[in-house]
Order: C-alpha cells, then sequence, then structure tokens
C-alpha cells in the first residue's frame, strides 16, 4: 500500500511538472508484441527505438504558444478532393527536391529546425516552379536563431513559430544534409553526431561555396497556420504545398515499422514536428468486413531511414490523431493570398490563463498531500 501511494505521488509529480512518464522499454516492448495484432499498423525495435526513447528523456518540453494568423480557404461547393495524393506527383519539376528522404537530424534533436526547413525548401520551389532547388538549412537555424532553441544548445529543441519569424525576418541560408557539401551550412557533424550545435559565426562554413552568408539569405513573406479541419488541410498541400505539424508522440509510434499508426498503448512522452506530403487509404486490418478502409496522411520525420518506412509513417486522418491535425502550419515567399484565402487574426493568449490553470490544480494537493504524508510515516 505504501509503495502504490509512492508510485501515485511520483506520476502526480511528474504531471504537475510536464515531466514526461516512462515504461521500461524491454517490458513495453513484449507488450506491443503481444497485442499487435489488434493494430492497423505492424511494429519492430531497432538502434532507432533505443535512440529516439534516449532523445525524449532528455528533452526540455515546453508548451509552444502559437499566435499565428489562421489562413481559411473559401469553398463554395466541396471541394474535389482526391483520394490518394503525393505532392511529388504534382509539381515534376520540384521532384527531386519533394522526394528527398535525407531528412536525417542524426543525434540531435532537431525536428522543430529541421522540418520546418525542408517543408520551406519545397514551397520555395513550387513557388518559382522548380527555378529555385537549393534546400534552406536547418544548421544556421540550430546555430544562429537563438530565440528558437529551449536550451542554449539547439540541439535540445526550439519553438517552430520562431523559425518562421527568424525566416521572415532574417533569412535562412543553404544548406544540405550531414557528409554532403551542399550549399552555404550543411548540417554539420557537431549537430549530428555530438549532439550540439554548432556556433553562429554569421560564414558560410562549406569552402567550396562561393556565395557570402548574407549574400546566400532566402527570405519568407507569409507564414500562419491552419484550422483543425482536414478538408482545409488538403486544400492546402494541393495547392501550396507540403505543410508542418506538430504531434503528440506515445511510445508505441516508437515501434513503428509500417501500416496506418494510431496510437494503442503507452504514455505521452512528448511532441515531434513532422511534415505531410500527402494522403491516401488502405484496407483495414481490423475491421469485420473486407470494404472497410482506414483513411490516412503520409507523414515525414526528422528520424532517419533506421525507422518506420526509410523515416516516413501513415497515420489515421481525419481524427485528429495524435493532434496532427490541430497545430498544422505553413509559409510562403510572397505576402500575397488567393482570391479564395483569407486570414484570420489570432489574439495571444492571456497570461492569466496559465494562472487558471494554476489555480485549478492547486486544490487537488490539500486534498493528496496529507494522505501521502500519513501513509509514508506509517
Amino acid at each position: 500500500m505504501k509503495n502504490l501511494w509512492i508510485t501515485l505521488f511520483i506520476t502526480v509529480l511528474a504531471v504537475q511538472s510536464g515531466v514526461a512518464v516512462f515504461n521500461p522499454p524491454d517490458q513495453f516492448w513484449r507488450h506491443v508484441q503481444h497485442n499487435d495484432k489488434y493494430y492497423e499498423w505492424d511494429s519492430g525495435k531497432g538502434k532507432a527505438t533505443d535512440k529516439l526513447y534516449d532523445c525524449f528523456r532528455k528533452r526540455k518540453h515546453v508548451e509552444e504558444q502559437d499566435d499565428l494568423p489562421v489562413l481559411k480557404h473559401k469553398f463554395g461547393s466541396p471541394p474535389d478532393i482526391p483520394k490518394s495524393y503525393h505532392s511529388f506527383n504534382k509539381w515534376h519539376a520540384c521532384r527531386d527536391v519533394l522526394r528527398d528522404d535525407s531528412v536525417d537530424e542524426g543525434s540531435c534533436d532537431a525536428s522543430w529546425a529541421m522540418i520546418p526547413a525542408s517543408m520551406l525548401s519545397d514551397r520555395l520551389c513550387i513557388e518559382s516552379n522548380g527555378s529555385f532547388t537549393t534546400r534552406l538549412s536547418p544548421e544556421d537555424l540550430l546555430a544562429c536563431c537563438s530565440e528558437c532553441a529551449t536550451q542554449q544548445n539547439g540541439s535540445g529543441g526550439g519553438v517552430v513559430q520562431k523559425v518562421f519569424q527568424f525566416w521572415m525576418e532574417q533569412g535562412i541560408v543553404s544548406g544540405g544534409p550531414y557528409n554532403k557539401s551542399e550549399g552555404c551550412m550543411p548540417y554539420s557533424k557537431s549537430s549530428f553526431v555530438d549532439q550540439k550545435s554548432s556556433k553562429c559565426e554569421l560564414r558560410c562554413t562549406n569552402p567550396k561555396f562561393r556565395t557570402s552568408y548574407k549574400r546566400d539569405k532566402h527570405f519568407g513573406s507569409l507564414s500562419y497556420r491552419l484550422p483543425n479541419d482536414e478538408l482545409q488541410i488538403q486544400f492546402e498541400i494541393i495547392k501550396h504545398g507540403p505543410v508542418v505539424a506538430e504531434i503528440t508522440v506515445y511510445e508505441d509510434l516508437l515501434y513503428y515499422t509500417w501500416g496506418t499508426y494510431e496510437h494503442v498503448v503507452g504514455e505521452k512522452i512528448g511532441t515531434e514536428v513532422v511534415k505531410i506530403v500527402g494522403w491516401d487509404s488502405r484496407e483495414s486490418v481490423t475491421a469485420q468486413t473486407d470494404n472497410d478502409r482506414v483513411n490516412y496522411w503520409t507523414v515525414v520525420t526528422s528520424w532517419g531511414d533506421e525507422w518506420g518506412r526509410d523515416g516516413v509513417f501513415d497515420i489515421v486522418r481525419g481524427t485528429n490523431q495524435c493532434g496532427i491535425e490541430s497545430k498544422v502550419r505553413a509559409g510562403r515567399r510572397f505576402p500575397w493570398l488567393d482570391k479564395d484565402e483569407y486570414l484570420e487574426i489570432r489574439a495571444p493568449p492571456s497570461p492569466r490563463s496559465a494562472e487558471r490553470r494554476s489555480l485549478l490544480v492547486a486544490p487537488i494537493w490539500f486534498i493528496i498531500m496529507p494522505v501521502i504524508n500519513s501513509v509514508v510515516l506509517i
């Protein structure tokens, strides 16, 4: 009984402080194996699983405020949305950029920088009709966007909204993946291997690149979020290209190998930034009839080719699975909107909202603490 109360105390304390609670990986893996016949997805455990566990344990979890304007598409009638769609099938001139599978953060906790840089590279190519095929540098964000990082080291997590502000105000230079001499600031060994972003020296780190850091800056003029609406997100992707989303990560996702993911078991261990590039559906493996299908988004992570399908996975679409449809963001090089688009300016959240949440939680401690004290003293 005493151990039960102590466990309860630790769990409540973790929830109160925002610290993730982890199951023992080996025990949890056996539980996933035992139950995966009831899933729409297959599971496996590899090197990437252990690496991701370690990453989420070290991460400083910060609740991100979001006051970006909301962009909405106006529909006179329901638009014709294809049942199956992938971005690279539409913009042929940008296929090499859109099909790039080199989004690999290595040992760094850098999805907040890598995924927006990848998405903005896609969109700059699309807006230029294929004439701009340069990849923007996540290393520039890790090293030089000090306001983006949640810790002194950019490899310890960051804030996506600040990335868009940096892109519009200071610009992002070019830079390819680790171990490739592409662009002004390629992804560094320091970030990929040593879990520590390089220093910001306002110069190109690639000696083969002949343009200066200042002249290589690429700017945007518009950033926004989309409504929590499947149709709005699909229409945005069709018209303008991939989008960035933020998902809640549960332990079972770390064991995904193939299929349509939906959370089944395990604790919430953090959030992750991903890129939605398309959608489709497939026959359900758990349904009673052969006609049942599961709709899904096709999603790119920054976890490298040792996880999932070379860093890509499918997740249930249309039900806000893991919050994937509730925090979708995008940006454009040019500021103008199409005639069927408009922006809703969001009022920033009141600082008193956090105080109210604290006031709601505080009375719980007056009930729990005396009970815990009495049990521990027995």
